[in-house]
């Protein structure tokens, strides 16, 4: 579900502020509905308000996605919330996990696509950027977590 402006007030309450690394293909999942959860191996403890850093040739940020709260489930319940879902096959998601315990599944609440990107250019402006391979905590970065902000505000 798309986010209109009005209701970002209640999602901002009590959610850690993350960038988080998405392939862009499963952004696109998002934005169309055939992908409710985000599955990692590791993640913060509680909501999140994520950024979407897309990698690779993009190298930008293009919205935001709310997360609800991460529950740990073992390979077997991962494969089968996976399946149920309709993402692809049980196995699918067991031949991921192999050789770890389970995974995190993350729901995902809502999301807002940006209409102008934040570039990798403007995010180095800020020398607490680095490109995430998972995702990185803003709190631990304030200077980012303020250009991010002041840019939030100024696209939406």
């Amino acid at each position: 579900m798309q986010l209109i402006m009005e209701d970002f007030a209640s999602f901002k309450c009590n959610r850690q502020e993350i960038i988080l690394s998405l392939q862009e293909k499963y952004f696109r999942k998002i934005i169309n509905g055939q992908k409710r959860n985000e599955y990692r191996f590791n993640f913060v403890k509680g909501k999140s308000k994520a950024y979407i850093y897309l990698p690779k040739d993009k190298q930008c940020i293009v919205g935001i996605i709310y997360l609800g709260v991460p529950v740990w489930h073992s390979v077997e319940s991962a494969s089968k919330v996976y399946s149920e879902c309709g993402y692809g096959e049980y196995q699918v998601m067991c031949d991921w996990l192999k050789g770890r315990k389970g995974c995190y599944v993350i729901p995902i609440e809502s999301y807002y696509v940006f209409k102008e990107v934040i570039t990798k250019g403007i995010l180095k402006q800020c020398n607490e950027f680095n490109a995430p391979q998972t995702y990185l905590l803003l709190d631990n970065r304030p200077h980012l977590k303020a250009l991010v902000h002041k840019f939030e505000a100024n696209i939406q």
